[in-house]
């Protein structure tokens, strides 16, 4: 028997109320195990299809590397710590505990990238058994590589912070928390005994962290929802609603969707809490209607049969609907879409099923000693709240324009820049230079602060048909020492050479052209900035469209200079350069590097500059990184040199530091007056 209208779950609750409740209660009781078995994890591989490209290609980066997963130690200690020896066997201890448990693959630091030049430089051994000093220098000249692996990635300016990273292959968030709690452990005693702190980051720690709050975050706001749906039935009925009493049914049915998923293996994830939230929303609706049904018919006086019979199909089309809506997610090929869909239709049927079967009896307990009365009337609900949602979007894109295509190259462009470039060299002078870089906040780091200040002691000689540079960096303490060679020869497309040496190497090494277009440390200068020109033996120039060319006397010239050897884009990293140049004062103003597609790479611009005879210098200049907006200004000093001792600019065996071996020269101009304030000398701004 069913009644009219009814279903025949309805006429089986009708007819068996209590054997109803405890039939609820015995599959409450059934899915209970299944919560000792939910675990939480999460996995965004999982959320493709086992054929699908990122999964393969994960799977053959596992097979055939350390893995794809990073978990990074960060270890903190005192300043220079991670340049000294002593760092060194902390950060080598470090990798051997970590790599000795089972889960990682692999472990990189700044020592690896410090042991590959050290090799190149023909030592041998850890890098922990290297002097303090010549660890330092290996250091530092790791980390001035161009390698994105390379020192300057691991350890920090100061040297109070480096890092360990470690690698594994695939995620599992039960094997991830293992390995975090057994790392942790060991690194707990090796802190312990070297006074240094330490913490982890990187993909694994944050996507544990991650997954974990997300997971949190959504079951408390399960129980949000409970507590507010009870405050609201509160607010309407002071006396004691009949939604507190929908809200066993509703409760109850999470906890057997939370047993089942635990039997099935499916783990509390980002996808498979939110359904929680969504299944409240809908379902406590169910028992509302049903209790308010119910109270109706005993308001009249009839039967509770009633309240099924009018409320019961309705309830039952609704759980029905919103139940096939949402199984439409479970067809997605997202797997997230796909869990998402299932437990939203699993939640709303098990709502549903728990209010039919454990409602009548509850409410039967609930009123059992209400008794209708005359002067009763069924109250009106008072306003409720409202809930506000605001959603920010926001949107940018921008094109830069494509530069033209440079002319030919143009003799009297090459002539003006050979000039320039004969200029430049034949005056002998000491310079110093002071950078000072500011970078944005969103490339700043512990390697590189948002504002660094360098600076460097040079000496210029040359006949015009040749020249040679030596810079040595005073400052910042961890590069003071260092030195950079640049020889000149006009004409000769082979007769550019640069060298460095470091503090503790007893002569130069060649730099590679290659390396040329990496950045001098510090500064957004490139080593190629040094010349403070652009050679005419290794460059072609043309006037840019519009130019009345560099013939035309007096005014600015403006060029379009490409690499002109063999090679030579690749390696400085550039395709072509817009160049202005004071005709009058043979002096480059502005250079533009551009890549091959017209985009604006880095500017270099002269602000202010100096003149002493026939010769002008630059004395204030600007260098932007367009990538990055890394910004330096230099300011330059000078001083006029008559002559400079043998062997200044040698690259040969010599064991006096590159500062002592300046010293005679800076100590022989004196009082270090700068030309700038010599006789004859004018300093005006640049436009």
């Amino acid at each position: 028997w069913a009644p009219a209208g009814g279903g025949v779950l309805e006429a089986a609750v009708l007819r068996r109320p209590r054997i109803a409740a405890a039939g609820a209660l015995l599959v409450i009781a059934a899915a209970a195990p299944g919560l000792a078995r939910l675990e939480v994890g999460d996995n965004w591989l999982e959320n493709f299809a086992p054929d699908a490209a990122p999964v393969t290609a994960d799977r053959a980066f596992n097979r055939h590397f350390w893995g794809s997963y990073r978990f990074d130690v960060v270890l903190e200690g005192r300043p220079e710590l991670f340049y000294h020896p002593d760092g060194a066997r902390l950060v080598e201890q470090v990798s051997a505990l970590a790599t000795a448990l089972p889960e990682v693959s692999g472990a990189l630091s700044h020592l690896d990238a410090v042991e590959v030049v050290m090799r190149a430089h023909g030592e041998t051994g850890p890098a922990s058994a290297l002097p303090a000093e010549r660890l330092a220098d290996f250091a530092v000249l790791a980390a001035m590589t161009e390698d994105p692996g390379g020192a300057g990635g691991f350890v920090t300016a100061d040297g109070a912070h480096s890092r360990v990273r470690l690698f594994l292959r695939g995620e599992d968030f039960a094997r991830d928390r293992r390995l975090l709690d057994r790392l942790g452990s060991r690194l707990d005693a090796l802190a312990a005994r070297h006074d240094i702190e330490y913490h982890f980051s990187g993909d694994i720690p944050k996507g544990l962290r991650m997954v974990r709050e997300i997971v949190r975050h959504q079951l408390v706001s399960v129980g949000l929802s409970y507590l507010l749906i009870g405050l609201i039935a509160l607010t309407l009925d002071p006396r004691g609603s009949d939604g507190l009493v929908v809200l066993a049914p509703l409760f109850a049915s999470m906890l057997v969707v939370f047993g089942i998923m635990g039997y099935a293996g499916i783990r509390l994830g980002i996808a498979t809490t939110m359904f929680s939230s969504l299944t409240i929303g809908v379902g406590v609706d169910f028992g509302l209607h049903l209790a308010a049904a119910w109270r109706r018919a005993r308001e009249r006086g009839e039967a509770a049969a009633t309240a099924l019979r009018t409320a019961g199909r309705a309830v039952r089309w609704n759980a029905a609907v919103l139940a096939t809506g949402f199984a439409v997610l479970a067809l997605s090929a997202l797997r997230p879409n796909h869990a998402l869909g299932l437990l939203l239709v699993l939640g709303i049927g098990m709502a549903y099923l728990l209010t039919v079967l454990l409602l009548p009896a509850l409410l039967a307990l609930r009123l059992a000693p209400w008794r209708p009365s005359a002067r009763r009337t069924a109250q009106r609900p008072r306003p409720g709240t409202a809930v506000l949602l605001l959603v920010l979007s926001a949107g940018l894109a921008a094109a830069a324009p494509a530069a033209a295509a440079p002319a030919a190259d143009d003799d009297p462009a090459t002539a003006l820049m050979a000039e320039v470039e004969r200029r430049f060299g034949s005056f002998p002078r000491v310079v110093r230079m002071t950078v000072v870089t500011t970078r944005p906040a969103a490339v700043a780091n512990a390697v590189e602060p948002p504002r660094e200040e360098v600076v460097l002691w040079g000496v210029v000689a040359g006949d015009g048909a040749a020249s040679e540079m030596l810079f040595v960096f005073a400052e910042p303490g961890r590069f003071a020492g260092i030195g950079l060679l640049l020889r000149s020869r006009t004409g000769r497309p082979d007769g550019d050479e640069m060298w460095y040496r470091m503090r503790t190497f007893d002569r130069f090494r060649r730099v590679p052209r290659s390396s040329r277009k990496l950045r001098i440390p510090g500064t957004a200068l490139t080593y190629e900035d040094a010349h403070g020109f652009l050679a005419a033996n290794r460059y072609g120039f043309a006037p840019a469209a519009a130019d009345p060319g560099p013939a035309a006397g007096a005014g600015t010239a403006h060029l379009v200079a490409r690499p002109g050897l063999p090679g030579l884009a690749a390696d400085l990293g550039f395709a072509s350069a817009a160049v202005t140049v004071d005709r009058a004062r043979r002096l480059v103003t502005r250079i533009e590097l551009r890549s091959a597609d017209g985009r604006a790479l880095r500017r270099y611009r002269v602000e202010r500059s100096h003149r002493l005879g026939e010769l002008w210098l630059p004395e204030r200049a600007t260098v932007l990184d367009v990538a990055s907006g890394v910004l330096s200004r230099v300011e330059y000093r000078y001083w006029p040199v008559d002559t400079l001792p043998d062997g200044l600019f040698s690259t040969g065996p010599d064991a006096t530091p590159l500062l002592e071996r300046l010293r005679p020269v800076l100590t022989g101009v004196g009082a270090r007056q700068p030309i700038a304030a010599a006789a004859g000398v004018r300093s005006r701004p640049d436009p």
